[in-house]
């Protein structure tokens, strides 16, 4: 005769089992859905930093010296800009040289938009730039000698320097 071992556990009832199946589903998914949701969002922002660069890959400026003028009365500086490449550019801010000087200034230009195929003439007023020790003195700072114009696309800019002669000036 054998005997049989009556055992004091019982097992989950089938409610319970079915409770932390839905439990654990339903965790999964929330942790997956976070997940899935943090990639497509760096994704997202990757993409956008591509197709700006793509767009900023046909992009070109060129300063016409030419018609370059220094109105020293008026602080300021104008210059013929064109935009060359197949695609709108902002310029974002100037860098300016000055005579007696040796960093250069920066001057807000406020994301200053140049269609494609077009030209604008740029009027500067070259006193209000900011250096590392605040606001310039354009009397101390003398006349600029050399000015870039940086966009919004990296490495995308032009530079206009003083000729030999002097700027032309405004009379």
């Amino acid at each position: 005769m054998s005997q049989f071992h009556k055992s004091s556990r019982k097992g989950l009832s089938p409610l319970v089992a079915a409770t932390l199946l839905i439990a654990f589903t339903l965790s999964s998914a929330a942790i997956l859905t976070v997940w899935v949701t943090d990639i497509t969002n760096q994704q997202k922002a990757e993409s956008t930093r591509f197709e700006e660069k793509i767009a900023c890959a046909g992009s070109n400026i060129q300063a016409n010296l030419d018609f370059a003028k220094w109105d020293a009365d008026n602080t300021t500086f104008s210059i013929y800009i064109r935009n060359k490449g197949v695609n709108t550019i902002l310029i974002d801010e100037y860098l300016v040289w000055y005579e007696f000087r040796s960093t250069p200034v920066y001057i807000d230009a406020s994301d200053l938009k140049i269609e494609k195929d077009k030209a604008i003439m740029l009027d500067i007023n070259v006193s209000k730039g900011v250096s590392d020790f605040g606001y310039i003195n354009i009397s101390e700072a003398g006349e600029p000698i050399k000015i870039k114009y940086l966009t919004t696309c990296d490495g995308v800019f032009s530079q206009v320097q003083r000729p030999m002669l002097g700027w032309n000036t405004v009379s």
